[in-house]
């Protein structure tokens, strides 16, 4: 496959995730000899973009695909993603392919809350030891609730009132088949959140790798995606 092939594959396919869209749009339009034209760039309407890259590459972006890279640039150049429970909700929305709607809301649920925290951290890693305000937080921690997540997975230990595991626990002490039965359901749980993630960051990483960038290079992302890959998925 020539350079400028691969380059119209990643923009086209519905596959794209929006880090790899990202680093797509950073190394054309971002990367530019003109320092104006690099600073317009972060702040393009979704339009531009799409006539940009029909222009370029004869790519029509598919809506998931334009709405994937926004949520991305959004994520990267505010801090909604971090600061506003609405927000945070739409946007992983996005990052997981479900699609823009701003005018209703459509909880996500605790896996696709598990891989937009993941992928939007690898977008924007944050300075501060707690950059997610409550309402978010009180957020991911009803959704546990709602699944029946007694102790939440890793990536989720920031959401507020999931201390349910102890108590529930202590609850069932003279049951300790059910008890024993209790946390085997728990681990499953908390495993398939766990290969949610690994496999999103496997794909990710392969797609990364197969950009054929010409201004910069994906590498600074692959690495922070492979060190993110724990091998095996155990949900611990």
């Amino acid at each position: 496959m020539t350079e400028p092939e691969a380059i119209r594959q990643a923009w086209a396919d519905p596959d794209s995730y929006a880090t790899t869209l990202l680093a797509l749009f950073i190394d054309k339009y971002v990367l530019h000899d003109d320092p104006a034209e690099k600073d317009k760039a972060w702040y393009w309407a979704p339009e531009t973009i799409i006539a940009e890259v029909y222009s370029d590459y004869g790519v029509d972006i598919s809506d998931h695909n334009i709405n994937k890279l926004m949520a991305a640039l959004t994520i990267i150049t505010t801090d909604l993603f971090f600061k506003d429970e609405r927000c945070f909700v739409t946007l992983v929305n996005v990052l997981c392919g479900n699609g823009f709607r701003p005018a209703e809301f459509e909880p996500a649920e605790v896996a696709e809350c598990a891989w937009g925290l993941t992928e939007g951290l690898i977008l924007s890693p944050p300075q501060e030891p707690e950059p997610f305000c409550a309402a978010i937080r009180r957020y991911l921690g009803h959704e546990l609730k709602r699944e029946g997540f007694l102790k939440p997975p890793d990536i989720l230990r920031l959401a507020i009132g999931t201390d349910d595991a102890n108590r529930v626990a202590a609850s069932w002490h003279d049951e300790p088949g059910f008890a024993a039965e209790l946390g085997r359901g728990q681990a499953q749980k908390n495993r398939e959140v766990a290969e949610v993630i690994h496999d999103g960051l496997t794909e990710l990483l392969g797609q990364l790798q197969a950009l054929p960038l010409r201004n910069g290079n994906a590498k600074e992302l692959a690495e922070r995606v492979r060190r993110d890959i724990k091998g095996p998925a155990t949900g611990s």
